[in-house]
């Protein structure tokens, strides 16, 4: 190093290193201990995340096939009996071989399971939502075909 006021002060430094000297082993050793810890609680975090998601996943499926299964036996094995009686009732109450008690226990009985279609459909778009979030993409089209309408409402197309 030159100094511009000194004219004849010179400075000079030399240096060595030497990474694997005797008093650098245990340095070196424990920082390579460290980073294989890490890399090893890093794979163990990695493989719980993938149980986690798989776990995830096969509850999301289970929900939404149980849902949907729900919503076809509803909408297709009980609602329709329970509207035919209930067209069999109204016409035993208009010709007085019915009571009205009859009837408005029948079309209750209808009312409460179209409730209950609803709340499977509510709870297979609830399941297919969590399934979604759980796998990363915007839609997965795991149960095709339309959604069955209560009688008397607008389809709605899934």
């Amino acid at each position: 190093m030159f100094h511009a006021d000194m004219v004849d002060a010179w400075t000079a430094r030399v240096g060595i290193t030497w990474p694997t000297a005797p008093w650098a082993r245990r340095r070196a050793t424990a920082m390579a201990e460290e980073a294989a810890r890490e890399k090893a609680a890093v794979a163990a975090d990695r493989r719980a995340l993938d149980s986690q998601l798989g776990q995830t996943v096969q509850e999301g499926w289970a929900k939404a096939a149980a849902a949907s299964e729900r919503v076809a036996l509803l909408h297709t094995s009980v609602i329709p009996p329970l509207e035919h009686a209930l067209e069999i009732a109204r016409v035993a109450y208009q010709g007085d071989r019915g009571t009205f008690l009859d009837l408005l226990d029948t079309e209750r009985m209808l009312l409460d399971t179209r409730l209950d279609l609803s709340r499977a459909i509510a709870q297979r778009e609830v399941a297919l939502a969590q399934l979604e979030l759980a796998v990363g993409v915007d839609r997965v089209e795991l149960f095709a075909g339309p959604v069955p309408p209560p009688a008397g409402r607008a389809s709605v197309s899934r």
